[in-house]
């Protein structure tokens, strides 16, 4: 049966042809010749059995050159197999999305940085589902909108793999359109940039130990500087001779000095971004307007102030205290870089749209923007000073405590904003920071935040229960409030606050519980005082705000006081139950 072969057939097509002719049935085999010429084709060959008079008479069939065809289809592989290696190496995979059958198809190395089957062929939620919660709407928001308006996407996100290992990705897309211009595919492509972003973390996490240090560093002068103060006047007080008059001017400095504290506390917590703050839509023109006066008085005798705030801008949501505490800090240092020579301040406000604020290879926030630019004519800043204008405690003032622009960087990076510094030694500085503004409607707000007011009660405080555990600041509260003719019964920590609210023979009429308490938390305490004495009303303290309180008390607090606070302003909340 072989020598029915021209010479050259390869054995799997002779192999091919004899099975078929033993089983009497059709054949269709591609077959690799040498013609006589010595070159090599590819042959289709087709057979079907013949029959004469019922008696098997041989095959009866074609062949067809295609060897092109052969030829195409192993450049094909090749490059599908350069292709599969490149993506291999670069960790980067390929998918597409059918719009109209809702399929997502995944090339072999998407499926391994998913951490899925070779067969995997999901529906487009299933994909969306192994994106974290955190990222999930943001990414399918953003691959729809893309969809809806035919364009390119490009986004971060991380995913979780079956095995539970959360990998990076780097995401790109785009959208494929039928003849009549409507999306029919989403052609992509994701890279694994887990092992990137951990070297990053890594080099940040180092870059914040070495700020860490200079804080900490800051936090030793200025509370040393404090506490230095503090002795200092606390000797001078205890000085005194038991019948001299109160030595109340060293008693006001002491207090002077503590407060001075409490605010560079604050400010540490403002850069930090951890200081809470209301925000409502603000016109920026009206509360920079709000501060002209003040402003005038605190800068230097031979500065000028020069204002040109826009009418009608949209409006911003932030907190106007903050945004005048930013706007004085800027201010303050531009009338410290101008020194005791004369020199302008001027102060802008105005709308800006995304295209001026897109800087080098940063995109630009999306929608317009508000922006406050304050420049001035002062010394300017050097390169390596510029560099590290905005680190907290980095001053090149004998007398400052570096916290000016540190605070300015934690406020906007809270309101989502942007700032840029323009500065040249002998010229001047330049600080522009801009604001995403707010679509919704605006009501005009005061530039000085509103007063709350705690509504009066109906009972009388008779007797407080006070759960603190530093012993100096609980014994001055027990002395005032005992002073103001109420009763005190006095908890160090939560165990003992716990057996005074079980026993029902003791009447309370306040607790005043501090958040962080030995032994038993604040929490447990809380939730039995409102289990057992559900009429007694609480007020909370802390160092913390009061929205960090709120999450560490699973509660909500309708009466707070903000560590340090001042005796006078605790009493005149007791009074304000009566």
């Amino acid at each position: 049966m072989g020598q029915r072969f021209a010479p050259g057939c390869s054995q799997s097509g002779v192999a091919d042809f004899v099975s078929a002719f033993q089983a009497r049935r059709e054949y269709r085999a591609e077959c690799r010749f040498r013609r006589a010429d010595g070159e090599y084709r590819w042959i289709l060959a087709n057979g079907t059995p013949l029959y004469l008079e019922g008696q098997f008479a041989g095959y009866i069939g074609c062949c067809i050159d295609i060897s092109d065809q052969v030829q195409a289809r192993e450049r094909l592989n090749e490059s599908e197999q350069r292709l599969k290696s490149a993506q291999e190496f670069a960790h980067v995979g390929s998918w597409h999305w059918d719009l109209a059958t809702d399929q997502a198809f995944c090339s072999e190395e998407c499926l391994r940085i998913l951490g899925q089957p070779d067969d995997y062929s999901p529906a487009s939620e299933a994909l969306f589902q192994m994106i974290t919660p955190r990222d999930r709407e943001r990414v399918r928001r953003e691959l729809q909108a893309s969809i809806a308006e035919k364009r390119e996407c490009s986004t971060e996100f991380q995913v979780v793999r079956p095995d539970g290992e959360l990998r990076n990705f780097t995401f790109s897309s785009r959208v494929l359109l039928n003849d009549d211009g409507t999306p029919r595919r989403v052609f992509g492509a994701c890279q694994d940039v887990t092992h990137i972003r951990r070297a990053q973390e890594e080099s940040f996490a180092r870059q914040k130990l070495e700020t860490l240090g200079t804080v900490a560093n800051g936090i030793a002068h200025d509370f040393n500087n404090l506490l230095g103060a503090i002795v200092a006047q606390a000797d001078l007080a205890l000085a005194q001779p038991a019948s001299a008059s109160n030595p109340w001017e060293q008693l006001k400095t002491i207090q002077g000095a503590a407060l001075r504290g409490a605010e560079i506390v604050r400010e540490l917590m403002i850069y930090a971004g951890t200081e809470s703050q209301t925000l409502l839509p603000l016109d920026i023109s009206q509360v920079v307007r709000g501060m002209l006066e003040l402003l005038k008085v605190s800068v230097s005798k031979h500065v000028s102030i020069e204002a040109e705030l826009a009418a009608d801008l949209p409006p911003v949501e932030a907190n106007s205290a903050r945004i005048s505490q930013l706007v004085m800090n800027l201010v303050t240092n531009a009338s410290d870089a101008i020194g005791d020579a004369p020199g302008v301040i001027r102060i802008l406000t105005r709308r800006v749209s995304t295209r001026q604020e897109a800087q080098g290879n940063k995109p630009p926030n999306q929608g317009d923007q508000v922006q406050i630019e304050i420049s001035d004519t002062g010394r300017g800043m050097p390169p390596e000073v510029r560099a590290r204008a905005f680190e907290p405690f980095f001053s090149t003032k004998s007398t400052g405590r570096g916290l000016g622009l540190a605070v300015v960087d934690g406020i906007v990076r809270r309101l989502d904003g942007r700032i840029q510094l323009d500065s040249v030694p002998g010229q001047g500085t330049t600080v522009r920071v801009s604001l995403p503004t707010v679509e919704t409607g605006f009501i005009p707000v005061q530039a000085t935040a509103p007063v709350t007011v705690v509504p009066a009660l109906e009972s009388r405080v008779a007797t407080v229960l006070l759960v603190e555990d530093e012993h100096p600041l609980r014994e001055a509260v027990s002395k005032a409030v005992r002073k103001a003719g109420v009763g005190v019964i006095e908890a160090a920590d939560g165990s003992v606050a716990l057996d005074v609210i079980r026993d029902k023979r003791r009447p309370i009429d306040l607790l005043i519980l501090d958040i962080t308490i030995p032994k038993i938390s604040s929490r447990e305490v809380l939730a039995e005082a409102k289990s057992l004495r559900p009429e007694m009303k609480v007020f909370v303290t802390s160092a913390y705000p009061q929205d960090v309180a709120s999450v560490s008390l699973q509660s909500p607090i309708p009466h707070f006081l903000r560590k340090p606070y001042r005796l006078s302003e605790l009493l005149q909340l007791i009074r304000l139950q009566e």
